[in-house]
């Protein structure tokens, strides 16, 4: 017992020490980095934080608001060098989800599994390089991770229902809620999993997931609250799949134009003029009937979005070589080329290592939960949002698993390893299909 102790705090102290290290790289790498243009929606965010910082409780949020927010507490501490410290601050929380994925993967594995896992999370070029960028999933994964490890210490805690550890679970993930949206629909599938796995009798089961609900629902509610209160009807912040579906139908987006066969002269907005609550029901009403009336493209939208989710390219790379910053110092096309055939391939083969961890793994109770957030991220990326961004919060997962197989531990686990195997790489070999056309325009 004293060795495994012991084993754990050196695994522990070597993960802290590449953390650190790797951390002094990434900010001496923010030098050359610290004047990536603000693109989409990181104006979006910046805007939206001046608005804050003048009438946040007058005006009405249809979005999530924490991340403005954090945005608007950074431009009033550091005025004219907000974004240098809001990207500062960043890659501390960046640091701080590597040793948060270390926690998660120990709950379930063994410590070297755990150490590689962090190590891996704390370099994975797709979670490092989002930082450096004004969007919100590195505050949004601080908050979701937080959240889980909570959540899984109270399923696995010798008590029935630890009800202190699922409440802070429970406002972990309802802060997670106010800085991205369509995050609030996972309490159905944490309470749907506390069922399944959760500890002691139904009505412990009851109580804790009461708790959890009330928690994560608490901080949503408050903001609905204030909607109210300005808009004089409810709306739940970024949650209306309608609303997205209606704004993805009917914009000016290249994508939009060519999937409907229409011109920008031809797409008008139905619902301009309307009060706030008017314009909610008749933006449901619209994209309703326009998923009635054009099934076929709406599925073949669908596609297009879950393609693009899986895509192996890098918001990165597209702020910094497509922002025509080729002629900053250091940045060359064959640097830009090298460096995104490294991003590219480095998430195929997370995504083959994880696909070998999931078949050899014999324990369920991650598992479950990391199958039913990519079913679940998924779904909602066909339907309402679609970008490579968004498959960050199972990325983490998949982490875990694919330190599974690389540390060797899935030996202990599985029964038939040449059949994983060849499980494993035949879901890997359709996946590269899919994705072969994409990989070879990243490739060029």
């Amino acid at each position: 017992m004293l060795n495994n102790q012991k084993a754990g705090q050196g695994h522990f102290q070597i993960l802290l020490l590449v953390v650190a290290v790797s951390l002094i790289f990434k900010l001496a790498l923010l030098c050359s980095w610290k004047d990536l243009p603000l693109l989409g929606d990181a104006q979006l965010y910046w805007l939206r934080s001046l608005d804050t910082l003048r009438h946040y409780f007058s005006q009405l949020d249809r979005q999530a608001p924490l991340y403005p927010i954090f945005i608007a507490l950074n431009r009033l501490v550091f005025s004219e060098h907000a974004l240098l410290g809001i990207k500062i601050e960043q890659l501390l929380l960046q640091s701080l989800e590597a040793i948060l994925v270390y926690a998660l993967a120990a709950k379930f594995f063994q410590k070297r599994t755990a150490l590689l896992s962090g190590l891996i999370a704390s370099l994975y070029p797709e979670l490092v390089s989002i930082s450096y960028l004004l969007f919100s999933e590195t505050l949004f994964l601080f908050f979701f991770l937080t959240g889980t490890l909570l959540y899984f210490s109270a399923t696995r805690s010798q008590k029935p229902a630890n009800l202190p550890l699922l409440a802070g679970s429970g406002l972990m993930l309802g802060l997670a809620s106010l800085v991205r949206g369509g995050t609030f629909y996972l309490l159905f599938i944490f309470i749907f999993h506390f069922f399944c796995f959760g500890r002691g009798n139904w009505k412990n089961k009851m109580l804790g997931s009461v708790v959890f609900l009330v928690f994560l629902a608490g901080p949503v509610s408050v903001q609905s609250l204030k909607n109210y209160r300005v808009a004089g009807c409810f709306i739940l912040i970024d949650t209306s799949p309608f609303r997205t579906l209606y704004l993805h139908h009917n914009t000016t987006h290249p994508l939009n134009m060519d999937f409907r066969g229409y011109s920008s002269a031809e797409i008008v907005n139905p619902c301009a003029g309307m009060s706030d609550c008017e314009e909610r029901d008749c933006q449901s009403e619209t994209a309703w009937r326009f998923i009635k009336s054009h099934p076929g493209l709406t599925v073949k939208h669908s596609i297009i979005k879950t393609l693009n989710l899986y895509a192996p390219n890098l918001l990165l790379y597209k702020m910094i070589f497509n922002a025509d910053l080729v002629k900053h110092p250091g940045l060359k096309k064959y640097q830009a080329r090298w460096f995104r055939t490294f991003c590219s391939l480095t998430y195929l083969l997370l995504v083959l290592l994880a696909l070998l961890g999931l078949c050899m793994s014999r324990e369920w109770e991650l598992k479950s939960l990391t199958l039913l957030l990519v079913l679940y991220f998924t779904a909602a990326c066909a339907f309402f949002l679609g970008a490579s961004r968004y498959r960050l919060p199972f990325i983490s997962f998949l982490i875990i698993y694919a330190a599974f197989f690389l540390s060797g531990e899935w030996r202990d686990h599985a029964r038939n390893r040449t059949s994983m195997i060849l499980s494993g790489v035949l879901l890997w070999s359709i996946f590269l299909y899919l994705e072969f056309p994409r990989l070879l325009l990243v490739l060029k």
